[in-house]
C-alpha cells in the first residue's frame, strides 16, 4: 500500500534529496545562494564541551514565542551553584497595553520588563544582579554586535517582514518594519526597571537550541516546523554559529513526493518544503490527505472513515497520530468511529506508521545538513543537539531519523550521534524549555 501511494518515494531516492541538501548548504556558504538555505550570523559561538558555569553569576532568559512569553533564571554564583527557577509563563494577550499610541512592540517591551522585574524580586533577586539577558525571538531576526554603556553583546534587527515571515500575527508586532532594532528596544525597557547587565543577546530558538548542549556542532529543531544550524569553519568564523532556515525554503522535488502530498500541494496551492515531511504542523494534515486520496479511490473502507470524519472538520492531531501507533483510546469523536480493533483503524496505523517512518528520516536528512560543511573540513564525530516534541513522542520517528543519520555519516568515514534534548525538570514540577536552557548558557558564557 505504500509503495501504491508513493510514501517510499523518499526513501528509494534519498541520494538525490541528500545531493541536493549538500549542495545547498555548499553554495551558502560560499555566498553563491541563499535561495534555498540562507546563512545568517548569529554573532554567537557554540560553546565547548568543557566549559564551566561555575561563577558565571545570575542569567536571565527570556522566550518571546507566538502565543505565550516564557522567562527563566539561572543562578551560577559560587563553586557549586546550579540553581534554574522558572519564573513566569503568560499569554503574550496579558502583556497588551490599549491605550499605547506608539508601536505596540514598545509597550508589550515594557510590560515585559516590569513583569520580569516583579518576579524575579519575589524569587529574591534584585535587577543588579543580573549578569546576562538572553531573549529568544521566534521570528526571523538579522544579527548584529550589540556595544551600549557598559552592555556587549548581540542585537537583533527585524528581517522578513516585506518578505511576509511573519505569519503569527502576534498583536506587538503590528507596524514593525524591516531594520526596527529589537536587541537595544528590549535592553533599553529592562534597563528602564533597572537591569544592567554585562551581556544582551537576541537569537533564533534554532540557534540556543546548539547552545543548549555544550560540545554540539549542530543544532536541529523538529516540532511544529523544522530547520537546523550551520557553524563556520573558516579563519573569521570558526565556531560562528549560523541560522539556516533550510527547512522552509528546501522545496522538494516533485518525484520525490508521494501522491498524497502531491494532492495536498495542489489543494493548498503550496509546494511541499522539508519541514513539511517532518513537522507536527503538516504530519496530520499529509495524514487526511493521504487517507482522502485513498477514499477518491474506490477504498470502501477509507471512503466511510472520511465521510464520518469530514463532520469533526481537521481529523487528526499529532497526539490522535501516537495514540493511533500505540493503539491506546482516541478521542470520543475519533474513537467512535475507529475503535480498537477495527479495520479503518488498522488501515489509518499503516499510513500513519509510514507518514511518521518517512518524517524521521526527513529530520535525520537535516541533523545531516546541519554539519555537512564541516564535515567537509574536517573529519569529527559530529554531535547534534535535537529539539523534537516529534521524536520524543511518536513512536518510530527517533529511530528513523538516527538510523538515517548514521547512514549518511558513513560516506563520510565517521560516527556521530544526535542527542534528543529533554526540558530541564525542576523540583516544583515546571519544566524550563530547550531553547531558554540554550540562551541562558550563551549569555552566561558569552566572550
Amino acid at each position: 500500500m505504500n509503495g501504491l501511494l508513493g510514501i517510499d518515494n523518499l526513501e528509494s531516492s534519498l541520494a538525490t534529496l541528500i545531493a541536493q541538501g549538500e549542495e545547498y548548504v555548499r553554495a551558502a556558504a560560499a555566498g553563491r545562494s541563499f535561495t534555498h538555505c540562507m546563512r545568517e550570523p548569529s554573532c554567537i559561538k557554540r560553546i565547548s564541551s568543557d566549559a564551566q558555569l561555575s561563577g558565571t553569576g545570575v542569567n536571565l532568559a527570556i522566550d518571546v514565542g507566538g502565543t505565550d512569553v516564557k522567562a527563566s533564571v539561572a543562578d551560577f554564583r559560587g563553586d557549586h551553584a546550579n540553581t534554574w527557577q522558572v519564573l513566569f509563563q503568560r499569554e503574550n494577550s496579558l502583556l497588551l497595553d490599549e491605550s499605547e499610541s506608539a508601536l505596540p512592540i514598545r509597550a508589550f517591551a515594557r510590560n515585559l520588563a516590569r513583569a520580569t522585574r516583579e518576579e524575579l524580586q519575589q524569587r529574591a533577586f534584585q535587577p543588579h544582579e543580573v549578569e546576562s539577558i538572553s531573549l529568544v525571538w521566534s521570528n526571523q531576526v538579522s544579527t548584529a554586535p550589540l556595544s551600549k554603556h557598559t552592555t556587549r553583546g548581540v542585537t537583533g534587527l527585524v528581517t522578513g517582514i516585506g518578505a511576509g515571515s511573519y505569519r503569527k500575527n502576534e498583536w506587538f508586532i503590528k507596524g514593525l518594519r524591516d531594520g526596527f532594532d529589537l536587541g537595544t528596544l528590549f535592553l533599553d525597557a529592562l534597563s528602564d526597571v533597572g537591569f544592567s547587565p554585562k551581556v544582551f543577546l537576541i537569537g533564533n530558538d534554532t540557534v540556543f537550541t546548539l547552545t543548549a548542549l555544550p560540545g554540539a556542532h549542530g543544532g536541529v529543531v523538529a516540532s511544529s516546523g523544522g530547520n537546523c544550524t550551520d557553524v563556520g569553519t573558516t579563519e573569521a568564523e570558526v565556531d560562528l554559529i549560523f541560522n539556516t532556515e533550510i527547512g522552509g525554503l528546501f522545496k522538494i522535488p516533485t518525484e520525490l513526493l508521494s501522491q498524497g502530498d502531491i494532492s495536498l500541494a495542489h489543494r493548498s496551492n503550496a509546494p511541499i518544503a522539508l519541514e513539511d515531511l517532518m513537522s507536527g504542523k503538516w504530519l496530520p494534515r499529509l495524514l487526511d490527505e493521504h487517507l482522502r486520496l485513498l477514499a477518491a479511490t474506490s477504498n470502501d473502507e477509507c471512503r466511510a472513515l472520511v465521510a464520518a470524519l469530514d463532520d469533526t472538520g481537521d481529523l487528526f492531531t499529532t497526539r490522535d497520530i501516537r495514540a493511533i501507533l500505540l493503539d491506546h483510546a482516541l478521542r470520543p469523536e475519533l474513537d467512535s468511529v475507529l475503535p480498537l480493533g477495527c479495520q479503518e483503524r488498522t488501515l489509518v496505523r499503516s499510513i500513519a506508521s509510514a507518514l511518521t517512518t518517512r518524517a524521521g528520516m526527513a529530520a535525520g536528512a537535516l541533523c545531516y545538513f546541519s554539519v555537512f560543511n564541516q564535515l567537509c573540513e574536517r573529519r569529527m564525530p559530529p554531535v547534534v543537539s535535537l529539539d523534537s516534541a516529534m521524536a520524543r513522542h511518536l513512536p518510530g520517528y527517533l529511530d528513523a531519523l538516527n538510523k538515517t543519520f548514521a547512514t549518511l555519516l558513513e560516506k563520510h568515514g565517521v560516527a556521530g550521534h544526535v542527542v534528543l534534548m529533554h526540558p530541564k525538570k525542576l523540583s516544583d514540577g515546571k519544566e524550563i524549555s530547550i531553547p531558554l536552557i540554550g540562551a541562558t548558557l550563551a549569555g552566561a558564557l558569552w566572550k
